[in-house]
């Protein structure tokens, strides 16, 4: 059985190259799995720790054909995670790049999944970042509640005048 997340980051479950999103929960724990095609009315029941699914109430007729996106959305996800995760200064294309060639050899992906992925992923690199501010004073109380160091940790905003509107960014180091 497998999972990955969607774009909102709920579970789906993966059966024969079609998503299923959870329905119900019974009290029992058994969960209720429906196709994420909303015309469809193909049914999952898995038991409570979700590992295997209980085979005599699948129901598997499905009236539309099977996502032809799975490839995609499974590198979006782990992309996504991974600009979310690691380093924020990192480039996303190397990100792209690296996974790209880490899901080559069994995924086809084509220059349009291409183009959606990088948007996808700059998209989530942009909602990790701060708003950029809409006035002097936004900057400048931004500036004070940030601890701004150099790689030496060593403060870098050196003067931070509210008043005349004046910043300066270096080190003492870099003075001397």
């Amino acid at each position: 059985m497998e999972f990955m997340y969607s774009q909102n980051g709920k579970k789906l479950l993966i059966v024969d190259k079609y998503k299923f999103f959870l329905h119900y929960t019974a009290k029992s724990g058994q969960k209720t799995w429906r196709c994420i095609n909303n015309k469809c009315q193909s049914k999952i029941y898995t038991n409570n720790t979700e590992d295997e699914v209980i085979e005599k109430h699948v129901v598997l007729i499905h009236n539309h054909d099977n996502d032809t996106t799975l490839n995609r959305q499974e590198v979006n996800n782990s992309l996504k995670r991974k600009v979310s995760e690691d380093n924020i200064v990192e480039k996303p294309s190397k990100f792209i790049l690296t996974e790209i060639k880490h899901f080559n050899n069994e995924n086809n992906l084509n220059t349009t999944d291409l183009n959606y992925i990088r948007r996808n992923v700059y998209n989530a690199r942009k909602s990790i970042l701060p708003p950029l501010p809409k006035s002097i004073e936004e900057v400048h109380d931004t500036l004070n509640v940030m601890d701004i160091q150099t790689n030496r940790s060593e403060q870098f905003v050196l003067l931070n005048d509210q008043d005349s509107h004046i910043i300066i960014f270096s080190c003492i180091e870099n003075l001397k």
